[in-house]
């Protein structure tokens, strides 16, 4: 019997059978036995590697920075990571289209091993800067073919569970990262940062391994009889197939975007020519690359689009697009602002920080599962797990905006992290299993990788309103308090709070605890306007 595909009414999406029946075409063979055991212990893995790189230098920036003499350019060390990472899911996902899926996947995991060794021997600020950048491209690579890979390692009716395990995964390593990192970097020694970089070769490399031995040749095609060789890999034709203007013209508009947003208002001031040009700049980039991508199509060109304008007027798969950027608004802020909140307003330890947001990180990775099994097992339609889901993540947020400003961490402060991470997870977690159901085969790629893209620029967007809200708010309160020099000294270093006159550190923290509190705010009314452009999944409106 054919499988069916959903029925779109008014009442919303109804799915006969299982929803998972959706895609008409399989991919003709998929793996099984050991080739798949060790080609998902590979993916595991490699984004377990990826992510946690991406938080573990947080709290090992200052000894970083003591060590290499450049603590006035030490966000570059994250910054520059960021760029990258961002800029190139997209593009490595389309070029894994071009050539192979196999050749992309071990491609990116060489560039991490020998980024991630090089920043492990960097002798200066500025090589580490620039060794890292390079790391970004491998990181980003491998969240993008990690996602790739995928859906076409298993059937449409295993995928939400190894979706979940992929994103608990995740979820998982970006907790871990601030207290491994931590743990390094305070052992005494100066120089044991290095291993926070040099542990991802041995790591990698058996990453690199279970591909090696998990992926055939030709993946997902390789039962066909066309065999995969150098010569007909590198063609003149698959050459031509590149969309190098659009992968321009997405990497310098997504640069400019996220480096407007961290600079602006920390190293440069929002009144100053750079983060505003920058973001004028971003803004015609993006809408060039739209019309370009939009001529490609019109035009039959033989380029193939990084992101391809059947995509771009198709309101579901934007609507999945956007609910999953304003996500990621939410997500990533709260990672960032919460811990920081429990340093400065509690005075605990970055260690002690990173404990008392377990609960949001491991929760999250539950309320993945959880959405899992409401759309496979249960078959519920995604779109209303996701409108549940942001209503439960603005409840949650609205709920961490109550809380006090003592020293004492109350017991409902993880109360609420359980609220706001089984909506978070939820959110993103329905979003993603979403995407096998709502694009075709020769989109899934650069779809999948869009999904990332569109949540770390949400939450570049995000951190970069929470610091704003938070500089505002602190200078609000303490004007007449404290002197110009304080509360510049403040603004750069919340460890300056202790070398102020006792009667000044109460208000202070206080300051800061209001800040926080607006700064949740903030991202209750973007969580709100998450549950809006849920409704753009609503067919037949």
């Amino acid at each position: 019997m054919e499988p069916q595909a959903p029925v779109l009414t008014n009442s919303g999406p109804k799915y006969v059978g299982s929803i998972y029946q959706a895609i008409l075409e399989e991919v003709p063979s998929f793996l099984e036995g050991w080739r798949l055991q060790a080609l998902n212990i590979s993916i595991c893995l490699s984004l377990c590697l990826a992510s946690l790189n991406f938080a573990i230098v947080g709290t090992s920036l200052v000894v970083i920075a003591d060590d290499l003499s450049g603590f006035n350019r030490s966000s570059w060390v994250v910054t520059s990571y960021l760029l990258t990472y961002t800029g190139f899911l997209m593009s490595i996902a389309k070029l894994s289209d071009i050539f192979s899926r196999k050749l992309l996947f071990i491609s990116v995991l060489i560039v991490f091993i020998y980024f991630s060794i090089g920043c492990g021997v960097s002798r200066s600020m500025t090589m580490l800067i620039i060794m890292r950048a390079f790391e970004g491209i491998g990181g980003g690579g491998i969240n993008a073919m990690c996602f790739v890979v995928l859906p076409e390692m298993v059937p449409t009716s295993k995928y939400p569970l190894y979706a979940t395990v992929l994103s608990s995964t995740f979820a998982i390593s970006a907790l871990l990262g601030p207290l491994i990192g931590g743990a390094v970097s305070t052992n005494g020694n100066h120089t044991s940062w290095r291993w926070i970089f040099i542990m991802n070769a041995p790591g990698g490399a058996l990453a690199l391994a279970f591909v090696l031995l998990g992926m055939p040749q030709n993946f997902p095609y390789h039962r066909s009889n066309k065999r995969s060789t150098l010569k007909n890999v590198f063609t003149k034709a698959k050459f031509r197939r590149i969309d190098f203007i659009g992968a321009f013209l997405l990497l310098a508009s997504s640069i400019l975007f996220v480096t407007a947003l961290i600079e602006g208002g920390t190293s440069f001031s929002w009144n100053s020519a750079l983060p505003p040009t920058a973001l004028s700049l971003s803004g015609l980039l993006c809408l060039a690359f739209l019309l370009w991508e939009r001529y490609l199509e019109t035009a039959k060109r033989p380029e193939e689009g990084v992101f391809p304008w059947r995509l771009a007027t198709d309101r579901v798969p934007m609507g999945v697009l956007l609910n999953t950027f304003l996500a990621g608004v939410v997500m990533i802020s709260v990672i960032i602002l919460l811990p920081q909140r429990f340093q400065i307003v509690n005075q605990v330890s970055p260690i002690g920080a990173g404990y008392c947001l377990l609960a949001l990180s491991v929760v999250a990775s539950i309320g993945a599962g959880i959405a899992g099994v409401f759309v496979q097992r249960l078959e519920i339609a995604p779109f209303y797990v996701i409108l549940v889901s942001s209503c439960i993540t603005t409840i949650g947020l609205a709920l961490l905006c109550t809380l006090s400003s003592s020293l004492y961490v109350h017991p409902s402060t993880y109360g609420y992290q359980v609220i706001l991470g089984l909506g978070i997870g939820g959110t993103l977690g329905s979003s993603l299993l979403m995407i096998p159901i709502i694009v075709s085969k020769q989109d899934m790629a650069v779809s999948m990788s869009a999904f990332f893209q569109a949540r770390e620029l949400g939450g570049a967007l995000g951190i970069a309103i929470c610091s704003n809200v938070l500089n505002s708010k602190i200078k609000s309160s303490l004007k007449g308090e404290v002197t110009a020099m304080q509360l510049k000294a403040l603004l750069k270093s919340s460890q300056d709070i202790s070398i102020l006159p006792v009667s000044l550190q109460e208000d202070v923290r206080l300051a800061y605890a209001a800040g926080f509190s607006e700064q949740l705010k903030v991202l209750v009314g973007l969580s709100g306007c998450g549950i809006l452009a849920t409704f753009l999944l609503w067919e037949n409106l």
